[in-house]
């Protein structure tokens, strides 16, 4: 859940807001349900790594899709 708020406020702070803002509301999610320090790190990194990973999936989805429909359209 910290995760999912720290990306909305995030939004507002350009770029930057959206790599470093998940991160952020993953730790502070994480001490305020009294976790040490090191479970926080873990789940703020988790929350980054699934941001990054999910974009990226979905730019390849678009561009095969974009190529899916190129061929279709030029090549048969």
């Amino acid at each position: 859940m910290g995760a999912a708020i720290g990306t909305v406020v995030g939004v507002f702070f350009g770029l930057p807001g959206l790599l470093l803002g998940p991160f952020v509301g993953a730790a502070a999610g994480e001490l305020s349900a009294r976790r040490d320090m090191a479970a926080a790190g873990k789940a703020g990194i988790g929350a980054t790594l699934g941001l990054v990973i999910g974009a990226a999936a979905k730019l390849a989805l678009a561009f095969s899709m974009i190529a899916a429909f190129v061929a279709a359209r030029f090549l048969w």
